[in-house]
């Protein structure tokens, strides 16, 4: 078995719910793996009890579970950034098996695969079916999900592979502009070429869900994120080693943990 690397991150006074607009939360992010990792303490970050707009958000101390692909840094994750900045208790970990152990704890208030190395193994579909079933919000990505007709199945989607770093718009007549729900996420980012060869997928939801960020202009047809579910699953056709060292707006957040706290704050519930 792989050792495990769990990282406990942040007292959780503040988490995952619908939120109103909001300025851009601080920008002092500490990345120590093992050690508390916080947004600053100047009450515009989420640390005092509110979203950074004002709006209170209380989790009763659940958590955000995050798994990061086999090999990647937790630390340096986008996810588990933007999970904390929101200010929730973060586990997350390179381990599938501690991740799913997590999951049917079943105290977790939203759960983030983002998995460019290495897609979850298929034995453990029905754990994801079931916190999906159970209506968990859900953030999905993993490589090669073009290959596996039972995971896209699940997710409900169909995904192509796109080889090419391509820029990303908010999707034309979406219900939630994500680039601007919390943080401000520049239109027109652009990340660099996968590590992993396939720079993501071209998705298409299935099961009556929404493109909600689309590849290459204001008016593109391909979707690079979508929901399904009924909105309480978000698949993401992006990696967030693509994105987390831009910053094209420079404001001193990483593009790709902006993007995740929006989808954090889109699909993430505490009822």
């Amino acid at each position: 078995m792989r050792p495990s690397r769990p990282v406990l991150l942040c007292s959780l006074v503040a988490a995952l719910a619908a939120c109103t607009p909001a300025e851009k939360a601080g920008a002092d992010t500490g990345a120590d793996t093992g050690s508390p990792l916080s947004a600053g303490t100047d009450g515009t970050d989420g640390t005092d009890g509110t979203d950074g707009g004002g709006g209170a958000i209380d989790c009763s101390g659940r958590a955000v579970l995050v798994f990061v692909g086999e090999g990647g840094d937790i630390s340096d994750s986008p996810a588990v950034l933007a999970a904390a900045a929101l200010g929730a208790t973060v586990q997350a970990t390179n381990d599938e098996e501690e991740l799913v152990g997590w999951i049917q704890a079943g105290d977790a208030a939203a759960v983030v695969v983002d998995a460019p190395a290495r897609r979850p193994d298929d034995e453990h579909q029905p754990v994801f079916a079931a916190l999906i079933e159970a209506g968990v919000p859900l953030i999905f990505g993993m490589t090669d999900l073009h290959r596996e007709p039972t995971w896209m199945s699940l997710l409900g989607v169909t995904a192509v592979d796109q080889w090419d770093s391509r820029p990303l718009y908010p999707a034309p007549g979406a219900s939630t502009d994500l680039f601007t729900l919390h943080q401000d996420v520049p239109a027109g980012m652009r990340g660099l070429y996968s590590s992993w060869a396939i720079d993501g997928h071209a998705l298409v939801p299935t099961d009556g869900g929404e493109a909600l960020v689309v590849y290459d202009s204001a008016a593109g047809t391909e979707a690079a994120v979508v929901t399904t579910h009924g909105g309480r699953v978000l698949v993401n056709g992006l990696f967030g080693d693509v994105f987390d060292r831009i910053d094209e707006d420079e404001d001193g957040l990483p593009d790709a943990q902006e993007l995740f706290e929006n989808e954090l704050v889109l699909v993430g519930s505490c009822g």
